[in-house]
């Protein structure tokens, strides 16, 4: 097999990973109605549900970045992508609102490698000004994970029911994970990986220190804290409540609407990732897609009354501009030699998934505090919620613009 080849089939396999990861953590956005209403659970429950999964995919990084350089990523994300099965057959039993956390916790667990051990894999196998480029395609292919739980998960749980859904895909990280045993490679044939696996926990603790100490990485880590955030926080929380609650639109409907922001999301990704190559630059590709989905969200909190036109239109255009986040990542990721990319980029992906996690903890003590006890969630409540989002972002875009930028190419 050439090296083009199998490089293109190791891309395969990771796509099937990262396209579950991206599955598990936005379902909840779409059947969040009807998890609300099977465990008679409110606004502030269903945003602790949903943001378990964020949070220990968040703890989980640093340890993982240490496993992916110490170990490769081909065993790690393998091993790993089998607690995925796991948690969503326990999502799928579970009674009540204990058990469910507790599987999505488990989930965040399964999907922790799941992106940043792509991205290590990418830094061995491709140059790096291809880097951005190869994660944003990746990203737009792997979306597919949230087209879907869009359409197709409201389908099979109207059909069937979403525990029937969350069996199948059970079944579907086992196939995921002999994919990623048998097929993904560490590095090229004749390439030494870094580390080679030959680090003692010592030395491996101490790349820890020196990602943590790098300045840089600081402002980086500040905006990627609010980015895809805000994208999540549509997809994956309040978008499916907000179409029910609000506009009134049916199970279905609020599926394929959500799949046009899972589309947005692909185009974006697309159409994001060769920009640092054709502009040399990260930085001024990051500031105006912040500064813009800023602007976005500030809009739909500032109007009442908004047409569901209106309000579609604006959640596709966040989704869509909201896609600069691959140059965030290929930003933070140029700061770190390639010793020390797994530790890197893990660490900032703690940035991704806290900053979920913090968003839609955030977001549903908002929520909760303007809906009152017994009644739906009312417009005003998602105002102040996406008020609150976009407030955040800007608060992470004004840290991140002391930062340097480095270019893909000198």
């Amino acid at each position: 097999m050439s090296r083009a080849r199998q490089a293109w089939t190791i891309f395969g396999a990771l796509v099937a990973g990262y396209t579950l990861s991206m599955f598990f953590r936005s379902a909840n956005g779409t059947i969040g109605p009807e998890l609300m209403r099977d465990l008679g659970l409110g606004a502030e429950a269903l945003a602790t549900l949903t943001s378990a999964f964020f949070i220990t995919f968040a703890v989980s990084q640093i340890p993982a970045g240490m496993l992916l350089d110490r170990f490769g990523p081909r065993r790690v994300m393998a091993a790993v992508m089998l607690l995925n099965a796991v948690g969503a057959m326990w999502f799928a039993l579970g009674q009540g609102l204990t058990e469910l956390t507790l599987a999505r916790v488990v989930l965040g667990l399964g999907c922790s490698c799941s992106l940043v051990g792509s991205m290590v894999v990418f830094s061995r196998w491709m140059p790096p000004e291809r880097f951005a480029t190869m994660v944003s395609l990746l990203i737009a292919i792997g979306t597919a994970g949230n087209a879907l739980s869009t359409t197709p998960l409201a389908w099979v749980a109207a059909q069937w029911g979403w525990r029937e859904a969350f069996i199948g895909m059970a079944g579907a990280a086992v196939a995921a994970a002999a994919l990623l045993g048998l097929m993904v490679r560490d590095s090229p044939p004749g390439a030494a990986a870094p580390g080679g696996g030959s680090e003692s926990l010592a030395e491996v603790l101490a790349g820890v220190g020196k990602v943590l100490r790098e300045r840089q990485l600081h402002h980086v880590f500040a905006v990627n804290f609010f980015s895809y955030a805000s994208t999540i926080a549509v997809l994956g929380l309040w978008g499916g409540p907000y179409l029910n609650d609000v506009h009134r639109v049916d199970a279905v409907t609020r599926g394929n609407l959500l799949l046009a922001m899972v589309g947005a999301s692909i185009l974006g990704y697309l159409a994001m990732g060769p920009l640092d190559r054709i502009f040399n630059t990260r930085k001024f590709i990051v500031v105006p897609g912040a500064a813009a989905t800023v602007a976005l969200f500030l809009i739909l909190a500032a109007i009442p009354g908004l047409s569901l036109v209106a309000a579609v239109s604006l959640l596709v255009a966040i989704c869509f501009v909201s896609s600069y986040v691959v140059a965030v990542l290929a930003h933070g990721r140029a700061i770190f030699p390639p010793e020390l990319v797994g530790r890197g980029v893990t660490t900032l992906n703690v940035a991704t998934m806290g900053g979920a996690a913090f968003v839609q903890f955030l977001t549903g003590l908002v929520v909760g505090a303007m809906t009152p006890a017994g009644q739906a969630i009312p417009e005003i409540a998602y105002r102040a919620a996406f008020g609150a989002v976009g407030g955040c972002l800007l608060l992470g875009l004004l840290i991140y613009l002391p930062v340097k930028d480095i270019r893909p190419r000198p």
